[in-house]
């Protein structure tokens, strides 16, 4: 086979190799697209460029690692911007794919430095708008990329930038993207409405954040019906009632709760590690509306299973017993107060230590009950 030959069989080979989830061998026939691109090419070529951008990308999505990502995506830009073998015969809309995915990827791989990630994101925004104009035929596929610019541009930026109302802005932009390539049930859209309530929650505007996360909760249950996913989405749906307060919010706040612990436990079962945080959201939802009792006796149920989950030694258990001394020490029961104390300064002195914060705070509180 010629080099031209074996570079066309190894991009076939790529795109099967993703499909199936074969990362390690799916990223060496990547990087024997960039060999092969620069034999037949040659140096400074657009399209050795397009596969230094691929195999970036690949280091970011199927690898998980930046720092490489950032090495090819920047290789990939150099050889645009110098632009010495762009034949006038190659059309701009067959190099913008090329171009938004090295700005794709050098936006996120900067996610450290934000002002960067911010800069390199709204690149690749401008390019995508680019590629609608140019590729009206195709524009199903391109919005759905158009969606992970949104979505990254927004969660990792916007939000960290402490800008929710740029946030809201751009995911709605997002799941108009979404709904008008999967439909308005994709599951992909669950992501996006509970982020939008995120950002909305930090604006203090929990109607509007409310109204989100229902969204989130109705695709969930409709498509996966019991799953994880359908559980976090009631207990943030839980969270959002709680956060807005009112007096009809309270047992919509409880109802959802309920829901969210049920069906983990349902579907994980009761000895799950991740069915634990529900019912601590739900234990402290409690304490801060007056039902301490209520809630001493829900942790008080759980501690076996978080015997079970976690071993007799862990910051669950201690921190467990820390909440249920502390409501007891609230009603006055000093003995119990003190007995759970104790034992959490058991867990937390093989944890941490003696002399760690937490060990160390225990123990003072211990001093006092003794005084």
């Amino acid at each position: 086979l010629t080099p031209a030959e074996k570079l066309d069989s190894a991009r076939t080979a790529c795109e099967q190799l993703i499909k199936s989830h074969e990362v390690s061998r799916a990223m060496t026939e990547l990087i024997r697209c960039v060999a092969l691109s620069r034999l037949v090419y040659g140096d400074g070529h657009w399209r050795l460029a397009e596969a230094f951008a691929n195999v970036a990308y690949g280091y970011l999505k199927l690898r998980g690692l930046p720092a490489q990502a950032q090495q090819h995506a920047e290789t990939a830009r150099d050889i645009l911007l110098a632009g010495t073998l762009l034949p006038e015969l190659v059309e701009k809309k067959d190099i913008l794919p090329t171009l938004m995915t090295t700005y794709y990827t050098l936006g996120v791989a900067h996610l450290i430095t934000l002002n960067e990630a911010h800069q390199n994101l709204q690149k690749a925004e401008k390019i995508y708008q680019d590629i609608v104009r140019q590729n009206s035929q195709n524009k199903a596929s391109v919005l759905t990329n158009v969606y992970r610019v949104y979505y990254q541009l927004v969660h990792r930026v916007a939000l960290q930038q402490k800008r929710p109302a740029s946030a809201v802005l751009y995911f709605e932009k997002a799941a108009s993207c979404v709904s008008s390539t999967r439909g308005q049930d994709s599951l992909d859209l669950v992501g996006i409405y509970q982020e939008m309530a995120r950002a909305e929650q930090m604006r203090a505007r929990h109607e509007e954040a409310i109204e989100h996360l229902l969204q989130a909760h109705s695709i969930a249950t409709a498509q996966l019906d019991e799953s994880v996913e359908t559980a976090q989405a009631a207990l943030l749906l839980a969270q959002g009632y709680a956060a807005a307060g009112s007096l009809r919010s309270s047992e919509l706040t409880e109802q959802y709760f309920k829901e969210s612990i049920n069906m983990f436990r349902s579907v994980l079962g009761e000895e799950n590690p991740l069915t634990f945080p529900a019912v601590d959201n739900y234990t402290s939802w409690l304490i801060q509306t007056g039902r301490q009792q209520q809630a001493l006796e829900l942790l008080r149920s759980t501690l076996q299973r978080r015997v079970e989950a976690f071993g007799n030694y862990s910051d669950s258990m201690a921190d467990t017993l820390s909440l249920m001394s502390s409501i007891t020490l609230a009603g006055g029961e000093m003995k119990k107060a003190y007995k759970l104390l104790k034992k959490c300064l058991e867990i937390q002195t093989v944890l941490y230590g003696s002399q760690h914060k937490k060990s160390r705070q225990t123990q003072q509180l211990l001093d006092m009950l003794n005084k």
